[in-house]
Protein backbone atom coordinates (compact mmCIF):
# COMPACT_ATOMS: atom_id res chain seq x y z
CA UNK A 1 0.00 0.00 0.00
CA UNK A 2 2.99 2.45 1.02
CA UNK A 3 4.12 1.72 -2.61
CA UNK A 4 0.82 2.35 -4.45
CA UNK A 5 0.64 5.75 -2.41
CA UNK A 6 4.15 6.84 -3.07
CA UNK A 7 4.02 6.34 -6.76
CA UNK A 8 0.32 7.48 -7.10
CA UNK A 9 0.86 10.14 -8.68
CA UNK A 10 2.83 8.28 -11.36
CA UNK A 11 0.88 5.61 -11.95
CA UNK A 12 -2.27 7.79 -12.89
CA UNK A 13 -0.45 9.34 -15.67
CA UNK A 14 -0.12 7.56 -19.14
CA UNK A 15 2.83 6.40 -20.94
CA UNK A 16 3.68 8.24 -24.24
CA UNK A 17 3.88 5.68 -27.08
CA UNK A 18 7.20 7.54 -27.97
CA UNK A 19 8.46 7.42 -24.46
CA UNK A 20 7.47 3.70 -25.05
CA UNK A 21 9.45 3.39 -28.39
CA UNK A 22 12.26 4.74 -26.48
CA UNK A 23 11.95 2.33 -23.45
CA UNK A 24 11.57 -0.11 -25.77
CA UNK A 25 15.13 0.69 -27.36
CA UNK A 26 17.07 0.40 -23.73
CA UNK A 27 15.13 -2.47 -22.78
CA UNK A 28 16.29 -4.82 -26.38
CA UNK A 29 19.92 -3.22 -25.34
CA UNK A 30 20.14 -4.62 -21.92
CA UNK A 31 18.54 -7.82 -22.48
CA UNK A 32 20.37 -9.04 -25.21
CA UNK A 33 23.59 -7.80 -23.41
CA UNK A 34 22.62 -10.29 -20.69
CA UNK A 35 22.32 -13.21 -22.85
CA UNK A 36 22.69 -12.70 -26.60
CA UNK A 37 19.65 -15.93 -27.08
CA UNK A 38 17.03 -13.79 -25.12
CA UNK A 39 14.43 -12.67 -26.89
CA UNK A 40 12.28 -9.70 -25.57
CA UNK A 41 8.90 -7.83 -27.37
CA UNK A 42 6.98 -5.53 -26.07
CA UNK A 43 3.33 -6.39 -26.08
CA UNK A 44 0.12 -5.22 -24.71
CA UNK A 45 -1.21 -1.96 -25.89
CA UNK A 46 1.94 -0.96 -27.59
CA UNK A 47 1.54 -3.96 -29.93
CA UNK A 48 -1.91 -3.06 -30.55
CA UNK A 49 -0.68 0.40 -31.43
CA UNK A 50 -2.00 2.54 -28.54
CA UNK A 51 -0.85 6.42 -28.19
CA UNK A 52 -0.28 6.22 -24.53
CA UNK A 53 -0.35 3.20 -21.86
CA UNK A 54 -0.63 2.49 -18.18
CA UNK A 55 1.97 -0.18 -18.30
CA UNK A 56 4.53 -1.83 -20.23
CA UNK A 57 4.62 -5.02 -21.22
CA UNK A 58 7.11 -7.14 -22.04
CA UNK A 59 7.40 -10.41 -23.04
CA UNK A 60 11.02 -12.41 -22.31
CA UNK A 61 11.74 -15.60 -23.99
CA UNK A 62 14.72 -18.05 -24.03
CA UNK A 63 15.33 -21.28 -26.03
CA UNK A 64 16.52 -23.04 -22.76
CA UNK A 65 13.38 -22.95 -20.82
CA UNK A 66 15.58 -24.00 -17.26
CA UNK A 67 17.85 -20.75 -17.56
CA UNK A 68 14.61 -17.98 -17.68
CA UNK A 69 14.69 -18.46 -13.57
CA UNK A 70 18.68 -17.16 -13.27
CA UNK A 71 17.98 -14.81 -16.10
CA UNK A 72 14.89 -13.02 -15.11
CA UNK A 73 16.96 -12.36 -12.01
CA UNK A 74 19.43 -10.55 -13.95
CA UNK A 75 17.15 -8.67 -16.28
CA UNK A 76 15.43 -7.02 -13.03
CA UNK A 77 18.73 -6.62 -11.67
CA UNK A 78 19.85 -4.65 -14.71
CA UNK A 79 16.71 -2.63 -15.12
CA UNK A 80 17.27 -1.81 -11.60
CA UNK A 81 20.34 -0.89 -11.15
CA UNK A 82 22.07 0.26 -14.34
CA UNK A 83 18.91 1.66 -15.94
CA UNK A 84 16.97 2.35 -12.92
CA UNK A 85 13.81 1.08 -14.72
CA UNK A 86 12.64 -1.02 -11.73
CA UNK A 87 12.83 1.05 -8.62
CA UNK A 88 10.57 -1.12 -6.07
CA UNK A 89 10.35 -4.73 -6.53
Amino acid sequence: QQLGLKYLEEFEQKIPRDEMKQMETILLREITAIDNQLRAEIVGSYRRGATASSDIDVLVTHPTVAKLPSLLHKIVETLTKQVHFVTDT
